[in-house]
């Protein structure tokens, strides 16, 4: 309602568009995209959304790119660059997603999601030494996270 009062508002059609991609109401996901005029297209925030979109429909390649693109425009954003590396990790491209990990690190340098990506990144390309180190500093900052327990702890008994 609040976008139908104001129409030239790009803020509020993003949001409208956060609230259909957490619901995963694709279909009117995109139909509300498709709708932005192209200035707002230009906005990291219509590539973001167009990436989420694509990749919960499955077009992993292409949802990879638009969030890459999103990332690239607007490089301070943790979200982004999070989301970027996960679109890059589901195609299996371990170098490709470890730069963005690195780039999160470089936003918030204690960020536990790019430490255990990074320690997941390092796993699949059989570099365990490296997966501990990166387990182990996430410790560090969130001495508290299961996910890092239960994987140094998966690594250490092996």
């Amino acid at each position: 309602q609040l976008e139908g009062q104001h129409p030239d508002n790009p803020d509020l059609a993003f949001l409208h568009a956060e609230c259909l991609a957490g619901m995963g109401a694709w279909a009117a996901l995109e139909a509300h995209l498709q709708a932005r005029d192209p200035e707002t297209r230009q906005h990291p925030e219509f590539l973001h959304l167009r990436g989420r979109l694509l990749a919960g429909t499955g077009r992993l390649a292409e949802a990879r790119d638009a969030l890459e693109a999103a990332a690239a425009m607007d490089s301070g954003n943790l979200r982004y660059v999070l989301e970027a590396g996960r679109a890059c990790a589901d195609l299996d491209e371990w170098d490709r997603s470890e730069a963005h990990w690195k780039q999160a690190l470089r936003i918030d340098d204690a960020c536990e999601e790019a430490l255990l990506e990074l320690a997941e990144s390092r796993l699949a390309l059989h570099d365990r030494g490296a997966a501990v180190r990166y387990l182990r500093e996430c410790l560090l900052s969130h001495p508290d996270s299961e996910d890092a327990q239960l994987r140094l702890a998966e690594l250490e008994s092996q």
